[in-house]
């Protein structure tokens, strides 16, 4: 019975959301995030109004962004830190932004 009691505690606790940082509670040092007073880069999910992974430290992966309002204001993904592949950038209002809008190269934007 004692067995059972601290399997379902451990599966209770796998089974709960997890949270990630916000970009508020990082700070960015040499290009790279840390949690604060820490020393090593942060790995992990990043919630609130930017919302991706961090991997020692450098953004990877598909991101999101809101403006104050809820609006997305820009998607896309990062690789090695840079804008990587397609990006949308948006108005905040809702409107596609052009000058956001199109491929990214190695941060650089090669394609509208």
């Amino acid at each position: 019975m004692r067995f059972n009691f601290w399997l379902l505690l451990v599966l209770l606790a796998l089974s709960l959301p997890s949270f990630g940082e916000t970009l508020d509670e990082l700070e960015y040092r040499k290009g790279m995030y840390y949690r604060i007073n820490s020393g090593t880069p942060y790995t992990g999910q990043v919630d609130g109004k930017h919302q991706g992974l961090l991997i020692n430290g450098i953004r990877e992966g598909a991101w999101i962004s809101h403006w104050r309002n809820g609006e997305v204001s820009s998607q896309g993904s990062y690789q090695n830190g840079k804008k990587d592949g397609f990006w949308n950038g948006y108005t905040k209002d809702g409107a596609v932004d052009v000058r956001l809008t199109g491929t990214y190269k190695n941060g650089v934007k090669i394609i509208d």
